[in-house]
């Protein structure tokens, strides 16, 4: 869903929009949002791998820069990139502010 519509890549790039994409994912879900834009990352870079050579390529690992931008300002990295049981309720509401800064 990050990398949609297709043809409207300044949606897909936006920060705000992604921190709201995944906030609602999180909440929709019930799912740590560190663990959805850590997936969206995954897929972007994959999907690079898959198109390469291409125009798209670029489009999905510019995408995946943007996702990797909202997670880091958006939460601190920690180094094992585990999810603990229950601890996504504390990290549920993603700071825009600080995703823009």
């Amino acid at each position: 869903m990050f990398y949609d519509p297709a043809d409207r890549d300044d949606l897909c790039l936006d920060p705000r929009r992604i921190a709201q994409m995944a906030d609602a994912f999180s909440r929709a879900l019930d799912v740590d949002p560190r663990r959805l834009l850590d997936q969206a990352y995954a897929y972007g870079c994959l999907s690079a791998a898959w198109n390469a050579d291409g125009e798209e390529e670029q489009r999905d690992l510019a995408i995946a820069a943007a996702i990797k931008q909202v997670r880091q300002t958006a939460y601190e990295i920690s180094s094992d990139f585990s999810y603990p049981l229950g601890t996504h309720q504390s990290h549920r509401r993603i700071s825009l502010a600080k995703a823009l800064a």
